[in-house]
């Protein structure tokens, strides 16, 4: 199975939000040093904390996080009330996936100003990161209450439970999010996006459609149709659509993921693979793209370059469920259970039930190739179990 980067794009845009806005709460009436705070005069010398607050917002701004959460760490440690310096902390171990230590700051911030929806955002997109779904869509709640009228918001909730794998709850956060704000593209293209991943291809492509009615160059739209039609069969228009976005930006890395999957699908597995080894050089860090290229790897049967790419992945990354299982379908293939179970079973632990699900549907197309494997089989049985503890487990929490 292949991993959407367009999932993570709306958590990494939740961070962004509160450094770009920083303005608007900053002038909230619980503002960033305290209400309680006189406004300084300008003949008075700034603070410890304000200095190595705005040194710490400039490294962030040189693409320097390393430094910067140095910088912001001082920052706090001068000013424990010091709301902007959290934030930007948060910012700062985001960008390096330091998830729990980001979840600590944007709750400080979170606690020392609860009224500010972006904060809840902030803190709602570190738990998404970290596999957290619950937190993060409690969180995302909360900033819906405290600006009901705030796409953002409802869109994030239906991010969450996306995640999480709750698709009928995602639909009806994203359908609210239209009804908020029926001018807009985004809440359309969100809809789309999670009938990808279902595979309800033709409802994709009426959501898209209506992304672009709405904002004709919106280029998320126009890729996202470029999915849903490929997931059609049509191929040839799908590849048309991308490459018009591509020549409008031929380094487009998201577009390039797109045609990727496009040729994928209509079995150009060498153009695809060429496609993934080219979003490489622009992206060499990038997990998805590793973790995509090794998925097509497999299906080329380029099996020890599927799981070379596939471990570079999970280096990166190592909360990616969808590789692990790639991994143990593809020591399943080779008939290699041991490896196999251990690829699974580390997938099981992070991941949720569609990614289960999604592991047991690229099983039973393998098997239509090699009904006679005992390691396939095995792998059949095993995933099966553990969709059965998924859904026991899952029914246990509605009834709590």
């Amino acid at each position: 199975m292949c991993g959407d980067r367009n999932l993570r794009a709306l958590c990494c845009a939740l961070v962004v939000l509160v450094i770009g806005g920083q303005e608007a709460w900053c002038n909230h009436p619980v503002n960033a040093r305290g209400s309680a705070q006189a406004e300084k005069t300008e003949t008075q010398k700034p603070s410890d904390a304000e200095e190595w607050t705005k040194k710490g917002y400039a490294l962030l701004e040189e693409g320097k996080p390393q430094e910067a959460v140095a910088a912001l760490q001082r920052a706090v440690e001068a000013d424990r009330k010091n709301i902007k310096g959290y934030v930007g902390l948060g910012n700062a171990l985001m960008r390096l996936k330091r998830y729990d230590e980001a979840i600590d700051a944007f709750r400080t911030a979170v606690r020392l100003n609860p009224v500010v929806a972006d904060f809840h955002l902030a803190l709602g997109g570190a738990y998404l990161e970290s596999g957290r779904y619950t937190e993060a869509q409690q969180s995302f709640l909360r900033a819906a209450e405290l600006n009901p009228e705030d796409v953002r918001a409802h869109l994030a909730v239906g991010d969450a439970l996306s995640r999480g794998g709750d698709y009928a709850r995602a639909r009806a956060a994203y359908i609210r999010a239209i009804g908020f704000a029926p001018g807009r593209a985004a809440p359309y293209v969100a809809l789309g996006n999670l009938n990808v991943q279902e595979a309800k291809y033709a409802d994709a492509r009426i959501a898209f459609e209506a992304a672009m009615r709405l904002e004709a160059d919106n280029n998320e739209a126009r890729l996202g149709l470029a999915s849903a039609l490929s997931g059609l069969n049509q191929h040839t228009e799908a590849e048309q659509i991308v490459r018009a976005v591509l020549a409008q930006n031929p380094k487009d890395v998201t577009a390039l993921s797109t045609l990727a999957q496009v040729l994928d699908h209509a079995g150009k597995s060498d153009e695809a693979i060429n496609t993934y080894q080219e979003i490489l050089k622009l992206t060499p860090d990038d997990p998805y793209a590793w973790g995509n290229l090794g998925w097509v790897q497999y299906r080329a049967g380029r099996y020890e370059d599927a799981v070379r790419s596939s471990r570079k992945a999970l280096e990166i990354e190592g909360r990616l469920p969808y590789v692990f299982f790639n991994l143990g379908l593809i020591y399943a293939v080779q008939n290699d259970w041991r490896s196999a179970q251990k690829e699974y079973q580390k997938g099981v632990q992070i991941g949720v039930l569609t990614d289960i699900r999604a592991g047991i549907k690229d099983v039973r197309e393998a098997m239509q190739k090699q009904p006679a494997s005992s390691a396939l089989r095995r792998a059949l049985e095993y995933l099966i179990t553990e969709e059965r503890r998924a859904l026991d487990k899952k029914q246990l929490a509605i009834q709590q």
